[in-house]
């Protein structure tokens, strides 16, 4: 019975040891987006705010998430093309 004990700690142990090791390489994924700046300039007539210009590459197959907006003002405005 002890040598049952033994043997299903050691198993224990080394596959655990071995997931932690395959994880990193079964996490390890190309990006799915890729995302240019185009332009980056101050906005006229507003102290401190700055505007932001990009063209975001999606790859095929590749799933970015629901978009969502939290600030809700007048000098926050978000355009999403489909």
């Amino acid at each position: 019975m002890r040598r049952v004990v033994i043997i299903f700690g050691f198993s224990c142990v080394v596959g655990l040891a071995l997931g932690m090791i395959g994880m990193q390489y079964l996490t390890a994924q190309q990006l799915s987006i890729k995302r240019t700046d185009v332009l980056k300039t101050d906005m006229a007539g507003m102290e401190g705010k700055e505007a932001n210009m990009w063209v975001a590459e999606i790859a095929p197959g590749a799933a970015t998430g629901e978009h969502v907006w939290w600030k809700k003002s007048a000098d926050s405005i978000a355009l999403q093309l489909f």
